[in-house]
């Protein structure tokens, strides 16, 4: 899949779909390939629209093969996203990046494709 720009219809959202093959290869713990999509570079600008991208995004994803995604949010909007979704089988995998001079409290987004 080439990545795949979403953007909301009002501009209050937007996010890049990619294969996650094209950035790295994901083997779980049976020794198989995970074969997922990525949401990246995601923005929005309230709850609503975050909900409105991360439907699209699902819906996209599935369109192109891809039955799971991967997407960070922050940890203070998961619990609500994950439950405003109503998607099942939603896994939480939290992860803590450091980083080094950034000015404190200061908000700051990390790509999944990234990591």
């Amino acid at each position: 899949m080439k990545p795949h720009w979403l953007v909301h219809p009002e501009s209050h959202a937007a996010g890049l779909l990619e294969d996650t093959r094209q950035a790295k290869r994901l083997i779980g713990m049976n020794g198989k390939e995970m074969i997922r999509s990525h949401l990246s570079f995601c923005a929005w600008s309230n709850h609503a629209s975050a909900l409105a991208l991360l439907r699209e995004a699902l819906r996209s994803s599935a369109d192109r093969g891809f039955d799971e995604m991967f997407v960070a949010v922050s940890p203070q909007e998961a619990n609500s996203l994950v439950a405003d979704l109503g998607v099942a089988g939603v896994t939480l995998a939290p992860a803590t990046i450091y980083g080094y001079g950034l000015d404190a409290g200061m908000d700051w987004s990390v790509n999944t494709s990234e990591i």
